[in-house]
């Protein structure tokens, strides 16, 4: 069993043997509410509702019992594994394509449920046709240190292949039924085999502090939280630094009240771990801004390393800009401004202005501020560096709600143009935009993707939406939806304490693809599940076939494509015993077939649709798989 689960284990005990102990009354916070802020935003567990389900249980003793197995123990230098049962929510997801093998792509997502919480690792190495679990389960060491929070996974892939995991966990360790030591760390794991097995040492992280805290989580006694990190390898054979990677976050410092402050830290070529020494990022003068948060870093031209975050003072928002030219040793004593941006008020953005995002908790209402650089020496806009966020507007507030913007440079982020809105929202109607993503493929072409919200004038539906830049980010298509069937965002916290889908999504590229990566809940019950889908980059750019992960996928074959009359379907891994449903659709949706079979192979005419782009969609018993076919007369 996950030590993820300890927490109910531990207050179902202490309700049998102490039932005067309340947990809520355990976690003692300090006088700086920033710090208080962010600790609370990883704690992932609703107390109060855990008593009231551990209180209605009518055999405490037996559950209590049922709870106890015997934890899986970590050490160094070991490829850690474990099986679990996988019960939650999926949300806020990392994902990184192998440069050597562009069928190996790694996703990593965070699983939640009211009492539980992971960090889950899919693989696939035949371009998402098949997807496989990892076994890999980031525990502490010790059979006494336990996990109350975290989540934020982040991966990237270097030159040879290996890929990169960091995370970010928050423990306690008891003594006896009393809380002894808290902690919190930057974890740091590796794959040497496309994401399969891992190297985990809990004691040689990125970032780590524990603190003594007899009784009582006293977030006080805390020194240091550190927080959104992101991570970017330099793939340029030309850099001075190659394969280097370097991680960027936001470090709040407890006995400092201002905020947090960017730093970050170098892998350099050649060294298993994280240079221990970080570096600052955020170097403005502190009486000018604070608050900084949400940076993003990635490689432009000859290693240069750009950074962009949020900065604030006396209530106004702003995007920064640094780098580094010496392979992260140091930054620029004066970031570039890109923009000042306006924003709702939320947890840690102060406004006048009252909006909400439906599904999106107030305390994860983000601006999401994300970068990408042109590194390809052979891309015509080799050295280009390109920055997203979701705003309510530039200078002034947004008519429209939420919307995304970008800015461009053409300089290595030493200037920066003026933002301009990217998702093209029509002036009427009441859509809201949020939660953006960006790549750059390797032949330059930029790559933009975000949720959209108010789907056919109904306000909580929810797209997934991509859209495409071709000519350095001077024009962009209009977006297209990446999924297949929209979302109803109002029911998507129903299974992890309102927390949703987090605010990590990604797109990752190739030069003949775009492949958006993204969590929704488009059962309406709750489930969270992460999707991919796979975009041609052509004149007649679509989705061609979108998957989703875990115990919900299946494979799906059709062929011959293009065809002029008739499709053959093959089915693999879906349910002997139970019919699957087969729906044909048009690119707007509409659906044209629909029929019901227990056959593994069946063959489907086609006679009646006339040429175009097509969608088949195939579900069986909960399963489901979509893909792309054209129809040639």
């Amino acid at each position: 069993m996950k030590r993820f689960t300890f927490l109910t284990i531990f207050l179902c005990f202490n309700l049998i043997f102490f039932p005067n102990y309340s947990f809520s009354q355990k976690i003692i916070e300090s006088e700086n509410e920033k710090f208080n802020e962010v600790i609370r935003e990883k704690i992932r567990f609703d107390i109060e509702k855990q008593f009231e389900e551990i209180i209605t249980l009518q055999d405490k003793e037996k559950q209590f019992t049922s709870k106890i197995q015997h934890p899986i123990t970590n050490s160094a230098d070991a490829l850690e594994s474990l099986v679990s049962s996988d019960t939650g929510a999926e949300s806020e997801l990392t994902a990184a394509i192998n440069p050597l093998d562009s069928n190996n792509i790694i996703v990593s997502v965070m699983k939640q449920s009211t009492s539980a919480l992971t960090i889950l690792i899919y693989y696939t190495k035949d371009f998402g046709k098949t997807w496989t679990k990892s076994t890999f389960a980031p525990l502490p060491p010790r059979s006494d240190l336990y996990i109350i929070g975290g989540g934020d996974p982040v991966c990237a892939f270097d030159k040879d292949g290996i890929a990169h995991l960091t995370w970010i966990s928050l423990t306690f360790k008891l003594k006896g039924s009393q809380i002894d030591t808290i902690g919190t760390a930057m974890h740091y794991g590796y794959s040497t085999n496309g994401g399969a097995n891992w190297v985990y040492d809990y004691y040689n992280s990125v970032s780590h502090t524990e603190a003594y805290s007899p009784g009582a989580f006293n977030i006080s006694r805390l020194s240091f939280f550190d927080d959104k990190q992101w991570l970017a390898a330099d793939l340029n054979p030309t850099s001075p630094y190659y394969n280097n990677i370097y991680i960027s976050l936001s470090r709040f410092i407890m006995s400092q009240s201002s905020g947090a402050k960017i730093i970050g830290f170098t892998k350099e070529d050649g060294n298993f771990f994280f240079r221990e020494n970080e570096v600052s990022i955020s170097n403005e003068p502190s009486s000018q801004l604070n608050a900084h948060q949400f940076s993003a870093n990635s490689i432009a031209a000859n290693g240069r390393i750009i950074v962009t975050y949020y900065a604030s003072n006396n209530n106004k928002n702003y995007i920064y800009a640094n780098y580094s030219d010496d392979g992260g040793k140091t930054y620029s004593s004066n970031p570039t401004l890109i923009s000042e941006f306006k924003f709702v008020n939320s947890r840690l953005i102060s406004s006048n202005t009252k909006d909400t995002i439906i599904g999106v908790d107030f305390s994860r209402v983000y601006p999401s501020i994300y970068n990408a650089s042109d590194n390809n020496p052979e891309s015509k806009y080799y050295g280009n560096s390109y920055v997203v966020w979701s705003a309510y507007g530039t200078t002034s507030v947004s008519k429209t709600g939420f919307n995304v913007y970008m800015a461009v440079s053409t300089d290595k982020g030493n200037t920066w143009s003026e933002p301009f809105e990217l998702s093209k929202e029509p002036q009427t109607g009441d859509q809201d935009q949020f939660y953006p993503a960006i790549t750059v493929n390797p032949n330059g072409t930029v790559i933009a993707s975000w949720y959209e919200q108010g789907v056919n004038n109904v306000k909580s539906l929810t797209n997934y939406v991509t859209a495409f830049s071709f000519d350095g980010g001077l024009t962009f298509t209009k977006p297209i939806p990446a999924n297949q069937i929209p979302t109803d965002f109002s029911t998507i916290g129903y299974k992890n304490n309102k927390f949703g889908i987090g605010e990590y999504n990604q797109v990752i590229s190739t030069s003949s693809y775009a492949i958006p990566v993204w969590c929704d809940g488009r059962t309406g019950s709750g489930d969270l599940n992460v999707y991919a889908a796979f975009i041609p980059l052509n004149d007649e750019t679509s989705v061609e076939r979108i998957v989703n992960f875990g115990d919900n996928s299946f494979n799906l074959n059709i062929f011959p494509n293009p065809t002029t009359d008739k499709i053959n379907i093959q089915l693999q891994n879906s349910s002997e015993s139970n019919s699957t449903n087969i729906r044909i659709s048009n690119l707007k949706g509409e659906c044209l077939l629909e029929s019901n079979t227990l056959n593994k192979e069946l063959e489907i005419e086609c006679t009646n649709l006339t040429s175009g782009v097509y969608y088949l969609e195939a579900e069986n018993n909960g399963k489901r798989a979509i893909q792309k076919f054209i129809i040639k007369k």
